[in-house]
Formats: C-alpha cells, structure tokens, sequence
C-alpha cells in the first residue's frame, strides 16, 4: 500500500478551506439502503458462514489505542471544580462502586476504608484514579477491567478474544492498534487469560504511523507551538489506520471497536450478530465473482440477471446505476472492489456516523457512513441528517480479495478528498489539524457496500464509566 503523506503547505492549504461537505441525497432506511432479513434468511446466512468458515483466513481489526482517562472525565471535574453535574454523576459513581468489577481490584485495605466511610469521598477517587494498583489516569480503555464474572474479572482484550474466538475458532488472529508503551501490559493480560481459560490465539500489536500526524495551526493559520516552543502535532484519526488494515493477510476482516464489548452472558448475539453478517459477506461476494466471470466470458445478460437479484436483496447500488446503458468493461469495474457489510442499529441519539446515499461530484449515487462533521448546516442538509433511523456501531464485515484470490490495494478505493478539519483546545490555545478520511468513510467510499439493521442489544460502547451500569454489562 502506497501512504500518502502530507507536506506541511498541504495541510495549510486544507485548514485554511475548511472541512469538506458532503452532499446527502437522503438517509438510508429499511428496504432503501438498509437490508433486514426474518428468522429464516438470517439461518441461511448463518448456515452459509458454518458452511465456508472453516475454508476463509478469518481476522479481527480492533483499534484499541483510545486512552480509559476518558471514560473518568466527570471525576477529573468533579475533583478539579465540581459543580451540579458533575457532582450528580461522582455520587452515582460512588453509590453504585461495588457494581463496577474494577471495585475488586482495590486493596481490601481500602475497600475496608470504604465501607466503615473512613476514607473521604475524594481521596477514594483520587485512589482509583491515580494509584499505581488501578492507575485509570494513565491506562488504556481496553486494560480496564469492564466486567465481573464469578471470580473473574475481565477487560476488554479478554472479552474481545473471548467473543472472536466464538465468532472464528481458535486459529482467528487478532490484530490491535495501540500505544507501544502499554504493550508489555496488555501481553500480560493475555497471558493471564490464556493462564485461566487456555485461549491463546495469534495476537499482533500495530501503531498507527506517526509519519501521518498532522501538523497543528493556530488560528491565523500560522503552526502552532506548545509550552516549550516545541511544534504541536497531533495523530491524523483513525483514518491513518487503513496501512495497518491493509496490511492483513487475511480473507475477511471483523472490524469492531475496543469497547464494544458485553458482558460473557450477555455476550451470544453479538457472536451471532458476527457470524450473520459474514455469512452475507460470502454469499454477497459470491455473486459478485459469479458475475465477473459471466461478463469476462462474453455472458453479459446472465452476469446482468444476477446483479439484479444482488440487488433486489442487497441492494447494493442506486436505482440510478443504469447497468443495462453501461460498458462492460464500466459494470466489471463497479463490481471490482472491495466489499463491507455494515450492522446498523437503530438511531436512540448516540453519538457517531450513520447511513446515507450520497451524491459524489461524479453524479453516482452510493451508500456511505457518514459524520455529523461532514454535513452541511444548511437547512435542506440538516433536515435530511434529523430524518435519519439508523446509527453505526461500527460492526464491520470486510472482503478484501478480488474474485482472483489477489488482495486489493485498499488505498485505491480511498477518497483523499473527504478529510476533517478538528478544531481543539490544546494548553490554553485553539488549534486546528487536518484528520485523515475516517477508516469506515472515505477510506471505504470506493467499496461495495451492504447495509444490514442489526439488534440493539450487540451495541453496548462504554464512552463514561456509568455505561457498565446498563444491562449489556451485567451479570445474569
């Protein structure tokens, strides 16, 4: 894969423009965009993937370099200036203490200290925060323990390799993104989890390339420096992981994000959710191979016939996609690519992108995920984003081989166009930095894309530490 790098007069030029917009067409909803099968099309596509699984190089992509501290915000406030909110969140924090497995991590000398309330409210948060036993303030989402289960307590890089290994077996690999330094703790963790459950499947750590952090500007447009005098540079999102994406050797790719993770009893959906949506994957790609061969062997009519039924099903393309006023060599080249299946979960206001048709500049109509970032305010725009049903929880099923065997060069399908603009507040100044096409959007806006409404219950993110209070996360 070739990375693209951008000179600092480059990203200077795109901070001073703006951050790009997309044009929405409408939003994706069920049997327009969205596909949603009964019981018994979801058994056949689960029986599909029983069927060839065990002949596919299955791996999972779980960026997990996300820094935990975010999840304690409200605490950092409430000890810093606590005020109403904060302080109402830091009570439930405290009430509910013995839900969170993490409470059994601390020394029993300071629960003890806790439960006679000798030990003052803040200093108890202070522990858990700063501590080297729990040490939240300086941890990893996927290091902090999420979950209690008998006399185990799980983080997410167990529960992950836990739930992958139901998904694909043990000779799944699991490729993480994460920060180097944390790598000898996160390897411990493994370790004790194959210790305990003999689960021990291929693990690979990746960084993102710091060779793609971006350059940070002021708002005069001049680059902006920190304390020291030392250039600011800030991490160009997850974007900047499509290199470590394509550099799997693998069939199929199970995208999911580090702290999409449920409790081990709450857990069998979302492992069917997987399964499911793999399952069309195969049979997607099936037919999308069968048609290459029709139309490489002069047989247009039938290749024709089947991107028909694919779509009827799938619907894979825009009704606005005239195949039959098309060239061969132009439909071989639409079907040519690589290929998602997307869950989508119904919209309950979570924060994140969701499905729309988008109109690109070469006026085709295709299926994208889409950021709030990225649409307009306009009041046309912003009316087609509130008319929205569905939300993506990042439940990713990617086919990164052609009907050949070959693999893609996922660069190829990327969109350089459709970056971010960020603007932070970093040391007392505002700074703005370029981000690279988001990994699910326009770095896949070339790909074939199927958009499938999954249950509610296989999304359960943790952002803030009072998301392990929901049901997703306890205990039977």
């Amino acid at each position: 894969m070739t990375i693209k790098y951008y000179s600092e007069n480059e990203q200077k030029k795109k901070v001073a423009n703006g951050n790009p917009l997309l044009i929405l067409d409408y939003p994706c909803h069920i049997d327009d965009g969205i596909v949603n099968f009964e019981n018994g099309e979801r058994k056949a596509f689960l029986k599909k993937f029983q069927s060839v699984s065990a002949t596919k190089k299955m791996d999972f992509f779980i960026p997990a370099s996300g820094s935990g501290s975010r999840m304690f915000q409200f605490l950092f406030e409430f000890l810093n200036a606590p005020d109403d909110e904060n302080r109402s969140k830091a009570e439930k924090f405290i009430n509910r203490i013995k839900d969170f497995a993490f409470y059994y991590k601390l020394p029993l000398e300071i629960r003890e200290q806790f439960q006679s309330e000798r030990i003052e409210m803040a200093k108890f948060i202070e522990f858990i925060l700063f501590d080297e036993c729990l040490n939240f303030s300086n941890s990893p989402k996927g290091l902090i323990p999420f979950h209690k289960s008998g006399n185990f307590i799980l983080n997410p890089f167990q529960e992950q390799i836990l739930q992958g290994v139901k998904v694909a077996g043990e000779k799944t690999v699991f490729n993480f993104t994460i920060q180097k330094k944390y790598e000898s703790r996160i390897l411990a963790s493994i370790k004790t989890l194959a210790e305990i459950t003999g689960t021990a499947p291929v693990i690979n750590f990746t960084e993102q390339d710091q060779e793609t952090d971006s350059f940070a500007f002021t708002e005069n447009g001049e680059l902006a420096y920190d304390a020291n005098g030392e250039m600011i540079m800030r991490p160009s999102g997850h974007g900047a992981l499509l290199a470590n994406l394509d550099e799997i050797d693998s069939d199929i790719i199970l995208i999911k994000n580090i702290d999409n993770v449920q409790h081990i009893d709450k857990s069998e959906a979302a492992i069917d959710n997987f399964k499911y949506l793999t399952g069309i994957l195969i049979s997607v790609q099936e037919k999308l191979f069968k048609a290459i061969a029709l139309l490489n062997s002069a047989q247009r009519e039938n290749a024709l016939a089947i991107i028909d039924e694919l779509n009827m099903t799938f619907q894979l393309y825009h009704d606005s996609i005239d195949l039959q006023n098309m060239k061969t060599e132009e439909i071989i080249e639409l079907l040519h690519r690589p290929t998602r299946v997307c869950g989508m979960v119904v919209n309950e206001g979570q924060p994140g992108g969701g499905p729309y048709w988008v109109q690109n500049k070469n006026g085709i109509i295709s299926k994208q995920i889409v950021e709030k970032a990225q649409i307009s305010k306009d009041k046309e725009q912003y009316y087609k984003m509130l008319k929205a049903t569905h939300h993506n929880p990042v439940e990713i099923i990617c086919g990164v081989r052609d009907y050949k065997g070959d693999k893609f060069d996922l660069s190829e399908y990327s969109n350089e166009d459709l970056y971010f603009i960020v603007e932070k507040d970093q040391q007392g100044q505002k700074i703005k930095y370029v981000e690279r096409p988001g990994l699910w959007n326009g770095s896949m806006d070339n790909w074939n894309t199927v958009f499938v409404e999954v249950e509610s219950k296989t999304f359960t993110p943790v952002k803030t530490v009072l998301d392990l209070l929901e049901k997703g996360h306890r205990e039977k």
